[in-house]
């Protein structure tokens, strides 16, 4: 697999060798044992990817999320230990077996299922949250399977990839030059995946499988960035994961080699066509003006009517932030932002969490707030009772 100026990002990418997913099943279904034994490691800690969830998902809010090519359950687990639904699909029974088996032995309700998660018997819009951990780079058609990913999140739903530039040494010569590197430092035997390796398993083997994986020879995450935008998902965001990242010497100066990443998009709200100004499936309910709901609306445009309010409205949209992002970003003082963070929530326009020693603020309703912020970017004002 080689770049094709044919298609140039990578958009019609897919397998040539019909052998290679039965070769790369097998290959994980020796795998699974030593798989299993990485999983239960690597759920000890698992912080980090918890305040990802937590950046993705509404404070307070219960999520349904899809853990695709779940294998031993590692993210689908501790989505499920934060309170939410999840559902785990991956291919390879044995994995599914382990997930459940780890699901039981801890005490977590996970719906772990046997699937093809470029297929599967799900209707649209079913999920908040869809996870690719270390998937991708596995898949036969990673486009085909985003593009039907995105059909299962619901509008506003959120995509997380984790994953990395796995065997695209087979392909560039930077890349295998840190292959090369990785190799001196015996990194392969050395690492988890190595301690772990129970049945001995020839990682080779994945290595020359790797060569017919559309996705191993692409760059990324700009590959899943370009490919993202032009599947039509929206707030795109990109986090390098290495801990040490490797360098290269070009014409313009040095230049990171990005390896482990994240990557995070939203599926756009749906719009309908209709009277202006209505964007989104459902109908505004009418506005009712008794004395308590008079109250709640007062709270709120007094709540909207400062630039810095509606400036963290709209950095909360995006995800969860503590009082000292939002100072950072905003150009203001710790005290100030805590102030409007006050007065928002007294509104019911925010909530918070507390994660370890830090408190996390995010959007009550995104839906809503995404209506009235779209309402006052437009200038548009509903009717007025009239005055007896």
């Amino acid at each position: 697999m080689v770049y094709d100026p044919d298609d140039p990002s990578g958009f019609s990418i897919m397998s040539k060798d019909d052998s290679t997913v039965s070769r790369m099943l097998a290959y994980w279904d020796r795998r699974a044992r030593g798989y299993n034994l990485l999983t239960r490691l690597q759920l000890h800690d698992t912080k980090h990817y918890e305040h990802i969830i937590e950046a993705l998902v509404p404070l307070g809010h219960k999520a349904s999320i899809c853990d695709m090519g779940t294998a031993c359950g590692f993210m689908a687990l501790l989505a499920a230990r934060m309170g939410h639904t999840v559902v785990g699909i991956d291919r390879l029974p044995k994995m599914i077996y382990y997930a459940r088996k780890n699901a039981q032995e801890l005490g977590i309700s996970v719906d772990f299922r046997v699937g093809n998660v470029s297929s599967l018997r799900i209707p649209k819009n079913s999920f908040d949250l869809i996870i690719a951990r270390s998937i991708i780079w596995c898949l036969e058609d990673p486009v085909g399977t985003l593009r039907y990913w995105m059909s299962l999140l619901k509008p506003g739903g959120h995509i997380l990839i984790i994953d990395g530039n796995y065997y695209l040494d087979n392909f560039e010569k930077d890349y295998r030059a840190k292959h090369q590197l990785d190799e001196v430092k015996r990194s392969e035997e050395t690492g988890m995946h190595g301690k772990t390796n129970m049945d001995s398993v020839d990682f080779a083997e994945i290595r020359e499988i790797a060569m017919d994986l559309p996705a191993c020879s692409m760059r990324r995450p700009g590959w899943d960035t370009s490919v993202l935008l032009g599947l039509g998902m929206d707030n795109i965001f990109v986090n390098l994961e290495d801990k040490t990242p490797y360098t290269v010497s070009t014409a313009s100066g040095y230049m990171i080699l990005p390896g482990t990443f994240v990557v995070t998009a939203r599926k756009p709200f749906e719009k309908t066509e209709g009277p202006e100004h209505r964007i989104y499936d459902e109908s505004l309910q009418t506005l009712d003006y008794e004395k308590d709901t008079m109250e709640e609306s007062a709270a709120r445009f007094k709540a909207l009517a400062d630039a810095n309010r509606v400036a963290i409205l709209q950095i909360l949209l995006k995800g969860s932030k503590n009082v000292k992002d939002l100072s950072e970003i905003l150009g203001c003082s710790v005290s100030l932002t805590s102030h409007n963070l006050k007065l928002l929530s007294s509104a019911g326009l925010i909530t918070s969490v507390k994660v370890g020693k830090e408190v996390f603020y995010g959007i009550t309703d995104s839906k809503t707030l995404f209506e009235i912020l779209y309402y006052m970017k437009r200038g548009f004002k509903p009717d007025s009772p009239e005055k007896g």
